[in-house]
């Protein structure tokens, strides 16, 4: 029904919406032109990637693959190159690491010139310090343990959060946007 639809409409979202990022960063490059380009290269790589690691991943562990909550981490402890390559789990850990401190900054980045540009303010930087206090105070309010974060993004309820989100945001920005043209008219008048 409804909720089938919804759920994985939710779920197509929640993949895409990053993209929504590159689209504030690509003003602030030298060469915008070059950026559709490479980033339609750069979604091609990871698509590719993340085809070939689907791959392995249910080559090494079959019907198991999609029961696993960390599978690189999975795969990385199982994997063994006779008793000399062994526990390579840091390597999947190192990257998982530095890829989310990398989209953790780019997300502070992107709310910090929003919520700028929102407001009017000339510059982003004072709004760097407040936002990251505020991601680490939800974050540690919101989920206690791991378990609770798997929860949270499970498809059945990241979907319906994601959509609540955006909609609530265009909500906020439209009731803004029509804020500011009636102060223009009652200004202007």
């Amino acid at each position: 029904g409804l909720l089938s639809t919804t759920t994985e409409a939710g779920t197509s979202l929640v993949i895409f919406m990053e993209i929504i990022v590159m689209g504030m960063i690509m003003p602030y490059l030298t060469r915008p032109g070059d950026a559709k380009r490479f980033s339609l290269y750069a979604i091609g790589i990871v698509g590719l990637m993340g085809a070939v690691f689907a791959v392995v991943l249910v080559a090494v562990f079959g019907v198991l693959a999609s029961s696993l909550s960390l599978p690189a981490f999975s795969l990385g402890r199982t994997i063994s190159v006779s008793e000399f390559l062994e526990r390579i789990e840091i390597i999947p850990m190192g990257v998982w690491t530095l890829s989310a401190g990398i989209k953790l900054a780019c997300f502070l980045w992107a709310g910090a010139v929003g919520l700028a540009q929102w407001c009017g303010l000339q510059r982003y930087q004072p709004l760097v310090y407040p936002l990251s206090m505020l991601a680490l105070s939800l974050g540690i309010l919101y989920f206690h343990d791991i378990t609770e974060i798997d929860v949270f993004a499970d498809v059945e309820h990241v979907g319906m959060w994601i959509i609540l989100l955006v909609v609530g945001s265009l909500l906020i920005l439209s009731l803004a946007q029509s804020w500011r043209a009636y102060r223009a008219r009652a200004d202007g008048s």
